[in-house]
């Protein structure tokens, strides 16, 4: 069964709502590596996030990586004056917690559940990932939602196969929303 079809069965019992949304390298620098159709949606999808975490009141905690400039405007526009409750975090690591406030911060919340967006899927989305799972936060991804560049070197078939094994990792965020809405 596939996991669209297992998700909406009677016997789904997945729990895909999420406390805090965190946005990572979503950066010029980063995002110019991704292809153009692949970064367009990956936009439009992390966009939809950031409008939920408004409508919603889901604090957004958005993670960049030193010198390579702030989040981009498309997404900034966004949530600059819009989500109630959004940190930005500047870090000079993969490992979105390692010497920053991000741990502290999200116990302040009582985060519990995270919801991860950003690039690179395969370097500092999954590091912070397996730091938040050895902490004990359950975290939550769609495919649109992250990504690699170009600039990633060797396969990243496995990425993918981490992220379904380790978290939970969705075919889309449409899947995301709609099984938000029938919880």
């Amino acid at each position: 069964m596939r996991l669209f079809e297992w998700l909406f069965s009677e016997k789904a019992s997945i729990d895909v709502g999420f406390s805090v949304a965190v946005l990572i390298d979503m950066q010029k620098a980063f995002v110019d590596k991704v292809e153009n159709e692949r970064r367009n949606t990956l936009i439009e999808a992390q966009i939809s996030v950031i409008r939920y975490c408004v409508a919603k009141d889901v604090p957004l905690i958005v993670l960049e990586y030193l010198g390579q400039g702030t989040t981009i405007e498309e997404l900034r526009s966004e949530y600059i004056d819009r989500v109630p409750r959004v940190t930005v975090i500047t870090r000079d690591e993969y490992d979105g917690f390692y010497r920053t406030e991000l741990e502290r911060i999200l116990d302040s919340l009582r985060a519990d559940s995270l919801l991860f967006m950003g690039i690179s899927a395969s370097c500092c989305v999954r590091h912070t990932a397996q730091t938040a799972i050895c902490k004990k936060f359950r975290v939550i991804t769609a495919t649109d939602l992250i990504a690699d560049g170009s600039n990633v070197v060797g396969n990243t078939s496995g990425t993918e196969r981490w992220f379904r094994n380790k978290c939970v990792l969705l075919p889309n965020s449409a899947m995301l929303f709609t099984a938000i809405a029938q919880q």
